[in-house]
């Protein structure tokens, strides 16, 4: 007899549900976009509080750090039990932390709400930048109404945990030049969202305003590269896909510090698209190769390796300040073709185009 009470399994929801679905994707949504806004403010912040762009890319770096490497612990916490609540709670710090940023004037209290608004991001995964707090009182609300199916949704038990079997032969190492290989591209997006601001405003005299439209453009690339190229790389392959994408990013790269007006608009898409598109092949790269700690594969993907990339940032700031914008960005078109070179490398047992198992029809369980 199951010692587990009817009324508790029945009020599991054992169906897709649509619903849940679109309301967590709206919460990334939401985080992504105070994610997303650092680096577009970024200019003003410096100009305001007079930083050097080394300390400019540590502001960056602790984002990534309280946004990133700190979710594999997360993830870790959620393969084992329900932690709901930090679904509203995260996105209500990283709404506050963001939308505060321009009211302090010390680099001490801009690095805490940083930090805070990182610790937001994670835990989900100027003058008008308080406005931004109407996403998360939306979310906040949608989270209220349905709170009940959120709670619901549990991690997996233990013995559907065995059933999906272990890492296959050289997995760990596999994933180690995954992550490395990630850290590649996340090192380049962070540098490009970083630096093509300044790059624009101080090298080619352009508008401030139009600057964090350049950036919008990229992640917006990367938006309809990571949707399409998903479908392309179950067609092709993980690995192939994560190949051509860094080939064709280390060959568009340098267009962009050759090319001015609409044209740099439109080169900055194609790079968001090529580069940004293998997101979540990486992530379903790493939970392949560790399909017994899906959060944490996930948590190794989207938080560590995304977030190491952010000590990057800090050397290209480091590089600035010595040798200009220009050698920065120039910097930068380096990193694609390692990361090439280290995917090269990857030995992944899921090459080919992914093939379902058929479905158990015997009704055996």
């Amino acid at each position: 007899m199951s010692s587990t009470a009817p009324d508790e399994t029945s009020s599991r929801p054992t169906t897709f549900n649509l619903k849940i679905l679109l309301i967590l994707s709206f919460g990334h949504v939401v985080t992504d976009i105070y994610q997303g806004a650092l680096p577009a403010i970024l200019p003003f912040l410096k100009t305001k509080l007079s930083l050097s762009y080394t300390m400019a890319g540590v502001v960056l770096m602790a984002a990534n750090l309280t946004s990133s490497i700190v979710q594999p612990l997360f993830g870790h916490f959620s393969d084992k039990k329900e932690i709901a609540l930090l679904l509203p709670l995260g996105c209500l710090f990283a709404g506050l932390g963001l939308s505060l940023v321009s009211l302090p004037n010390s680099f001490g209290l801009l690095l805490l709400l940083v930090v805070v608004s990182g610790l937001g991001v994670a835990a989900y995964r100027f003058a008008g930048l308080p406005l931004m707090l109407v996403f998360v009182l939306l979310f906040l609300v949608l989270v209220s109404f349905n709170w009940g199916y959120l709670r619901s949704v549990k991690p997996l038990p233990s013995e559907a945990n065995a059933r999906v079997g272990s890492s296959p032969p050289g997995a760990y190492f596999a994933l180690f030049l995954i992550i490395a290989t990630v850290v590649m591209r996340s090192w380049t997006r962070l540098g490009i969202m970083t630096y093509i601001p300044f790059y624009f405003i101080e090298h080619l005299q352009g508008d401030p305003l139009y600057a964090g439209k350049l950036v919008t453009a990229f992640l917006l690339g990367g938006v309809a590269g990571t949707i399409f190229g998903s479908m392309l790389a179950d067609r092709l392959g993980h690995k192939k896909y994560l190949v051509y994408s860094l080939l064709v990013t280390s060959l568009l790269l340098p267009l962009m510090l050759v090319t001015t007006g609409p044209l740099l608009l439109v080169v900055l898409i194609l790079v968001g698209m090529s580069l940004i598109s293998t997101f979540t092949v990486t992530i379903v790269m790493a939970q392949r190769l560790l399909p017994q700690n899906l959060g944490v594969a996930s948590g190794l993907m989207v938080g560590f390796a995304i977030g190491a990339g952010g000590f990057g940032v800090t050397l290209l700031g480091v590089v600035a300040d010595h040798f200009g914008v220009m050698a920065a960005l120039k910097s930068i078109l380096f990193l694609p073709p390692v990361g090439l070179g280290l995917a090269f490398l990857i030995r992944y047992p899921f090459a080919g185009p992914v093939k379902r198992p058929p479905a158990d029809l015997s009704g055996s369980g």
